[in-house]
Formats: C-alpha cells, sequence, structure tokens
C-alpha cells in the first residue's frame, strides 16, 4: 500500500470514528479548539471546565463508562443521544 492509499486509509478511519462517535464530545472539542485559537487562555480554561462540566453528566459519559466497565465497543447513536433498544 503506498503512501496515499495509507493517507486515504488514515482518513476514512478518521471520518467514521467522528460519525459513529458521540457526536456531543465531539462537537464540544471542535468548539474549544476554535475558542482555543482566538481567545485569551483565561477564556479558553473557563470554557473547558464548563465542557467538563457537562460532558460528564451526559448520556455520553454514562454510556462510555458502562462500555468501558463491561469491557465491551460503546453504543453511541449519531444524534448525540443514545440508541434505543
Amino acid at each position: 500500500m503506498g503512501p496515499d492509499a495509507a493517507d486515504g486509509t488514515r482518513r476514512r478511519d478518521l471520518g467514521t470514528a467522528t460519525t459513529t462517535g458521540a457526536t456531543g464530545p465531539h462537537g464540544r472539542t471542535k468548539h474549544l479548539l476554535h475558542l482555543a485559537a482566538h481567545s485569551g487562555l483565561p477564556d479558553v480554561l473557563a470554557a473547558e471546565a464548563d465542557a467538563q462540566g457537562t460532558a460528564a453528566r451526559s448520556p455520553e459519559h454514562t454510556e462510555g463508562l458502562a462500555a468501558f466497565t463491561a469491557k465491551r465497543a460503546p453504543r453511541f447513536a449519531t444524534t448525540g443521544r443514545l440508541e434505543q433498544g
């Protein structure tokens, strides 16, 4: 496999992980990265603290912790909500 094919595989894997993972945390991370590029450290740290609190109360956190404890892959919905059923 040449470098172009390997890069394509990595991009596809990242895209799959991004679209099938916990979308709430992905969105919060994107927001924090944007904020970090355009704000000062005190604002970024305050936003990070807020995001950590939000993440700790999220359904994605609950599912991720349950999956880790059960030693299974997490089952996240692509809408940011847990799958039903």
